[in-house]
This record gives C-alpha cells, structure tokens and sequence, in this order.
C-alpha cells in the first residue's frame, strides 16, 4: 500500500491528502490540529521507514554512481539558514510551503539528517567533507572582524567539480571567512558569487554594524569563546558585540564588485533573481553546480507583511514572522525551480536541500519535539530537515532513514559528477542509499562535535545511541510554538534567570560512586527526592521505568552483550543531572599529571604532552595503536570524566527526544564509544581563535564590508 506526506505525519493515500485541503480542514482548531498532530508524532521521528509502491508514483531507471555521472547532472545544492526540524511542512502542517513540500515529497526526504550546530561549521563540512574539528573549525561562527577563514589546505568542493567540467555558481551567505581575498568564493573554486561575506545582516539594507574599536572586552572569570552549546545562539551572543556604534555598513557583492543599487529590496527576493539570471543565460547542455544559500530564516526577523497573513492565527508574534520568512523563502525556491524547468534544465537535475543548523527558539524557530536548539548538541541543534529531488531517481516519495551526515554532501555530489581524486575526507558517497539501490547503510557512525580548547565536549552518533560528553547547557524541550499559551506579542531578548531545580547535589550522591547505587543496600530502588517536572535531571515516567527494573542483561536490541555484573563495576558516571554548565573557565595547561588527579582541569591533550614520556608514548602508539587504548587514553579519560564532566547515553530509536540517559545502565557500550572518541583525538586540530583587528573595519574600507586586511592561512 502506497503513503503520502504532507499533511500532519503519513497517511494512507487517498487524492484528498493535500497541504491545502489540510490547511482548509484544520487550521480554525488548534486542539483539533494537535490531537492529530501528536498521532503523527511519532511516526515523523522515531525512525519509522515510508514506503511508496512503483504503481503510485512514477519513478525513472535505477542507475548507479557511474551512469549518473556519465549523465553530468546539474546539481543545485540550497542551504536554509537557521531552519529547524518542525518549520517545514512534512513535519509541521501548520508551515505554508507548497514548493519545498512538492520537492520533498516527490524526492527522497532524509529523516535523518545531520548539521553541525552553527553556520560556519556546517558550512565548512559542507563545503571541504571535513570534520570541523579536524581544520579548527569547531567553535562557532567566524566573526566579521576575525581574521580568519577555512584553512586553504583543505580544498572545496566548486574546485573539483571544475576539474570535471561543471561552471560553479555561488548566491547567498558565504560565512566562511573573507578577511583575505584567498578566502572569498572566487577564490575557493566558484566561477561566480552574488551575495555577502559576513553571517548575517538587515534584509533591505543589506548592512551590519561594527564594533567602534574592534577589540572585544575579555571579562574577568567570563570565556571569550570555547563552548559548542551556547546559551541558545552563539551567533546572537556576537551579534550583540558590534552594536556599540549605529552606524551599519554595506555587506553585498557581485562577484569582487560592491551592489549598493539594490537597498530597500528584500534579499530573498535578489538572490533568487540571481539564480533565475544565471539558469536563463546558460545552454542546458554544459553541466552547472549552483550552491544557493539563503539568508532566510536568519535573525533579524523581517518579512514583508504579505507573508505574515497565513499565520495570523498564531498568538506567538516571532513565530508569525518567522513563518513567513520561510514563506517567502520557498516563493523563492519556487522561482528557481521555475527557471530550471523553462530553460530545460530540470529533467538533469539534482536538487538538494538541507538547513545549516537546528532552529534558534529565541529568534521563532522550532524543533519541536526534538530537544535543545541552534548551537547546542542535543538533536534540536544538529538534526535537520533535508531532501533531495531528482527526475533520474528511481525512489521518488520516499524517506531514508539511513543515517546521513552534512560531511556525505561532498563525496555523494562529486561522485555523481564523476570527480575522479578526491583528498581523503569524512563524508561517504550516498548516492547508492539514497535512491535504494542499496540497503546497506553507508554510515554507521558520525560525530557531532568535538572541542578540547577549554573544557572536553564531543558527542557521537553510532547506530541507535548518542553519546554525549561534557557539560552541556541546560535545554528544555520546547512546546508548540503554535499552541494557544504562547506570548501573545514579541518577546524581548534578556536572559532570564533558570528556575531552581531540586537538590541536584542529592542525586549526585544517589548515583555515585557507581551504578551500582542505583539501588540501595538491601538490593531495592534507592529513595529519590520529590520531583514535579519532567526533564532530565529529574525523574520522568520512563525514567522510573528503568529504576523499577533494576539492573538490567539486555541491551535495547534484545540481545545480552552487557554483563550482569558489569554494573557492578566502579565506573561511575552521572545518571541524572539538571545543574547548568557554569563552571571556570580553563586553567593554565602546563599543569602536571597531579594536578589533573587532584581536581585541577587541563586539556585531555595538553595532558598527554606533559607526559614525561611523551616521546614514547607517541612512538608506541604509531606501531601499535591498541596501547592508546589500553595503557593510556582510556585510564586518563576515564577519570578525566569521572571526575569533571558528565557523561549520557541516549537511545534515539526508543527515546529520540533524548529524555532517558542510559551512560550507567549500558557501562560497556558507553566505553565502547568513549574509545571511538579517544582515537579520534588524534585527528584533533587547535581551533582557529583570532582576536578581532581594528583594521577590519569598514570605516577604513570606504564603509563597506571589504577583504584584504590579513593573511591566509595554509
């Protein structure tokens, strides 16, 4: 039997399952729309597969990697800015976005696609098929004064589709350094660029402010940088830096050239006009890779009122522009697709969509009911809604549930392109998963982020777990933004102080120094203390399920590879914790091994340099690795983690809105995933911090955003 998205979840198909029949059916009741809509949740994102039959909609020839590539496809890859997982409307019935939704639910939907948690990481995997954390790119955002950019060492995609015949086109957000014009796009292999070099700026002006001196203000006991999980948007925080002065300047090129002629104009509007010129200038026999990256659904929130009209239902005023932001962008996207048709391009045509990062909750975005948000770990942050959409695929209206990550773009579009050399990079072909030729997961592994500048943080991905390490910031799960309680007007952006929990130093006694103490002496469920919410760090439903059971043999896959008697075992890892992450900032690394045990932090690789035997080590572990693991690492991390950061273990398939952690529970799966982590140290490259320079302001660049004011790094 065939299904159909589009409306809330999937549903049998029948010719009345439309967006908009749906819109007109739903939208006057809002408890109508969320009973149905909680029906659907589930199936939305607990990894469930859609299947579409051959006999309801018509699918092209099966062709593998090579006869793509012999066909030389026109590859349109478009990138949202800030989208979150419930502000597309194959997750959100409520979104007005009829040209995505025709391109997604005709294509193959990636259920579950990963991003990096900000801009410049995801689009530097994107862009290179790189870890970020393997270039120094894993800490956030590059700011407008900051000299630097992705390191010219690790090459971009645009150059090798050139090698193989593609004219490259770039539109949109560049984000990924322009202090020196060896960083800018025309540089990085594009033939063209239309757009601005900066992370965001006003819609209609096209400008940004700058900072009055160009020095950043380093607070006492504050960290300048360093943190992958931000209090909600790391972009916000920066943008909040540059404010000092009201003057704003122009940030907007065509190609090298300035465009100050198009002020007043909103920006959705010119970069999809860019791309309809590019599409109707060109023959359709010569191939041609397009990379559009909206500035759309980025703060500041600025819509033309028009859009708004569809959500004026919705209480939440943010989330009413935001909406119609994303409305407008897929107005644009729907232009493009236009032009693509009318100038017989679209029949050799690969489009792929896919957002940056998860959506910002404070700026109207939504990953409802996923947890956290833009610039944090949890899946709110990381997991993406993104498609591809082809005439040549032969699987059209289905959805993968392959695991897929931003790094795959890379290798999956330069394969289709029949890129003969590639360097070595992280990302995987998934051409073949992706049109289902091939059942065989390409993926089984991936990680989200990892930073060792100031405290370890790093979260892995293998199989159905997550694993996450250090600190995060506190993040709740979110509720509807569209539901009849949400603030009736716009919401100011200061910081709220975090409600107080309940005696969280109670629970850290209760589940230390083992798991072991999940149970009390006389072997039944340890008292905890009173709790009235549900959230990690305090004990849910499904929490209490698991404390009731005690110690468990079997894994969540029925089978029995954990020992009984490994939770006995004095490894103790924090269960349950709520405590934000508000601990000092580093210490002076040249701390010994005695520091390290007596409490003091330094990095796990500064640790490991200060090793008197430092030399050996290294040379042992390049003839046999197996000591890294063994001998070394594992004793270091161990009670590196022990003692100073904590430790979940999440089972997305059973629990995808990460409620349940289960780091004591499954001991020797969490070690398993802590070793994969500890080897990929060594990959581990310093992050690019550079303090922002005077001469980069626009003042002394006839005020506009301009290059050449440092130099690049190789």
């Amino acid at each position: 039997m065939g299904y159909c998205i589009g409306c809330f979840g999937y549903h049998q198909m029948n010719p009345s399952c439309s967006l908009g029949i749906f819109h007109e059916l739903y939208q006057p009741g809002f408890s109508d729309f969320l009973k149905n809509y909680n029906m659907a949740k589930h199936n939305s994102i607990l990894l469930l597969p859609l299947i579409i039959t051959s006999l309801t909609l018509g699918s092209a020839k099966a062709m593998s990697t090579k006869q793509i590539a012999q066909k030389k496809p026109h590859i349109i890859l478009i990138v949202a800015d800030d989208l979150g997982w419930n502000d597309v409307s194959w997750n959100n019935p409520y979104v007005v976005s009829p040209n995505l939704n025709d391109l997604a639910v005709n294509g193959v939907i990636l259920n579950q696609s990963y991003v990096q948690p900000t801009c410049t990481p995801t689009r530097s995997a994107l862009m290179t098929g790189r870890y970020p954390f393997t270039i120094g790119l894993q800490q956030g955002v590059i700011g407008p004064m900051e000299p630097m950019g992705v390191p010219l060492r690790a090459q971009m995609l645009p150059r090798f589709l050139k090698k193989a015949g593609y004219t490259t086109h770039a539109i949109g957000k560049w984000h990924l350094g322009f202090c020196s014009w060896d960083y800018t796009p025309l540089k990085r292999g594009f033939d063209t660029f239309y757009g601005y070099y900066t992370g965001s700026e006003d819609y209609y002006s096209h400008k940004r402010a700058a900072s009055r001196t160009g020095k950043k203000k380093k607070k006492k006991g504050k960290k300048r940088r360093g943190k992958d999980d931000y209090d909600d948007d790391d972009e916000e925080e920066r943008e909040r830096r540059f404010r000092g002065g009201s003057k704003e300047y122009l940030d907007l090129r065509n190609n090298t050239r300035v465009d100050d002629k198009k002020g007043g104009v909103y920006s959705t509007y010119i970069f999809a006009s860019a791309a309809e010129e590019v599409i109707r200038s060109r023959k359709p026999k010569d191939p041609m890779f397009m990379y559009i990256a909206f500035q759309s659904v980025h703060s500041p929130l600025q819509v033309p009122r028009e859009y708004m009209i569809p959500y004026r239902h919705i209480k939440y005023y943010e989330r009413r522009v935001y909406l119609g932001m994303v409305t407008a962008m897929d107005e644009a996207i729907g232009k493009v697709i236009t032009a693509l048709k009318e100038t017989g391009h679209y029949e050799n045509s690969v489009i792929i969509f896919t957002t940056d990062n998860g959506g910002s909750v404070k700026k109207g975005g939504s990953n409802w009911p996923l947890r956290g948000g833009k610039a944090s770990l949890w899946e709110g942050g990381t997991r993406g809604p993104a498609f591809i959409h082809s005439p040549l695929l032969p699987n059209p209206g289905t959805v993968t549930e392959h695991l897929h990550h931003v790094t795959d773009w890379f290798s999956t579009i330069s394969s289709i392109a029949g890129v003969l050399t590639l360097p070595k990079v992280d990302g995987v072909n998934q051409w073949d998963a992706l049109t289902g030729t091939s059942q065989v997961p390409q993926r089984e592994a991936m990680i989200y982020n990892m930073d060792d500048s100031q405290k370890y943080k790093a979260g892995l991905r293998m199989s159905n777990y997550k694993l996450l390490v250090g600190g995060m910031a506190r993040k709740s799960w979110v509720s509807l933004p569209e539901s009849e309680d949400a603030p009736r007007r716009k919401t100011n952006n200061k910081k709220k102080k975090r409600p107080k929990g309940f005696n969280t130093k109670r629970l850290q006694q209760l589940f230390k120094p083992s798991p072991a103490a999940l149970l009390s002496e006389n072997g039944q469920k340890a008292d905890l203390p009173p709790s009235d919410a549900a959230g990690e760090g305090q004990v849910t439903k499904d929490t209490q399920e698991v404390l009731d059971s005690g110690p468990s043999t079997e894994n969540h896959n029925g089978s029995s590879d954990i020992p009984a008697d490994s939770l006995e075992e004095p490894a103790s890892y924090e269960l349950l914790d709520d405590q934000p992450d508000d601990s000092d900032s580093m210490q002076d690394t040249s701390s010994s091994l005695e520091d390290f045990t007596s409490g003091e932090y330094i990095s796990v690789k500064s640790m490991l340099r200060t090793m008197d035997d430092e030399y050996i080590f290294w040379k042992e572990l390049k003839n046999d690795p197996t000591l890294f693991w063994e001998n070394r690492v594992l004793n270091i991390l161990g009670g590196y983690f022990r003692d100073r950061t904590k430790i979940r273990l999440y089972n997305l398939q059973d629990d995808p809105e990460e409620r349940v952690n289960l780091a004591a529970i499954e001991p020797n799966r969490t070690q398993t995933m802590l070793s994969f982590l500890a080897q990929e140290l060594l990959r581990y490259k310093v992050p690019l911090i550079r303090r922002d320079k005077a001469r980069a302001h626009p003042t002394y660049w006839k005020n506009v955003w301009t290059p050449g004011w440092c130099q690049s790094l190789w």
